[in-house]
């Protein structure tokens, strides 16, 4: 992975690193950060993504998990980071675990911290690219999520054939989570399967108390949502994390 790629000016476009918790409503404390793309004046990851084509896609998936790691380091934060892969990097090969760990030797970040998060977009992930990613990853201590359990395509069966480290239980699950019925009963259902193939649960997207406690209750201690820190570029707001009494 190349200087360029490394400071992402290949991209063709600015676009920043913006940082969200991921916090153990347990401990009360942040135990990873998510690191999302935001546009140079903050535009969504939608806006980043539109601007990322077949010409520049290597350098933008290359230097955002470079950037993300570079920026991790220079914030000095703590616990694990969560970066986001396009899938289509993976199975293309555009970006593999040796170019991401050429990356963070050469910026001094420790692999073992990374979490690589996937999801299935707008098509099925290819699920013997994802296992193959999965295998190896485990050598350098790198973890894997899926991310948005419950709005793709298969998650099922990418759960039979890519069992990842983590599962991010989406927003499409937890919203209202409290009051209804079929949603309590669907997560819970994805929670014992967790449990049974030893994957530990995310929830993601949660913005009110009375979700965040119907998710604990459940069993999950790892959360993120607006309830807790909006995602945020600066470290004087992504660090300013409420815990609301539930």
């Amino acid at each position: 992975m190349g200087e360029k790629a490394r400071a992402g000016r290949d991209v063709g476009f600015p676009f920043e690193i913006a940082f969200q918790p991921i916090v153990d409503v347990l401990d009360r404390t942040i135990w990873a950060y998510e690191a999302l793309a935001r546009g140079g004046q903050g535009e969504s990851a939608h806006w980043v993504l539109a601007h990322v084509n077949d010409e520049n896609g290597r350098a933008f998936d290359e230097g955002s998990i470079a950037r993300a790691m570079q920026r991790a380091m220079a914030e000095d934060l703590g616990g694990r980071l969560h970066v986001n892969i396009r899938p289509s990097a993976i199975e293309h090969a555009v970006v593999s675990v040796d170019t991401i760990i050429e990356a963070a030797s050469g910026l001094g970040f420790e692999p073992s911290r990374l979490t690589l998060e996937l999801t299935e977009g707008e098509r099925p992930l290819e699920r013997s690219s994802l296992a193959a990613l999965a295998v190896a990853c485990r050598p350098h201590g790198i973890r894997t999520a899926l991310d948005d359990l419950g709005a793709g395509h298969g998650d099922l069966n990418l759960l039979a054939d890519f069992q990842p480290d983590y599962v991010k239980i989406g927003r499409y699950l937890v919203a209202d989570i409290d009051s209804d019925r079929a949603r309590r009963a669907i997560v819970s259902g994805l929670l014992a399967m967790c449990r049974t193939l030893g994957i530990e649960p995310i929830g993601e997207g949660v913005e009110r108390p009375e979700e965040l406690k119907v998710l604990r209750d459940l069993g999950v201690s790892k959360v993120q949502g607006f309830l807790f820190a909006y995602p945020e570029i600066d470290r004087a707001e992504f660090d300013e994390v409420v815990f609301p009494t539930i």
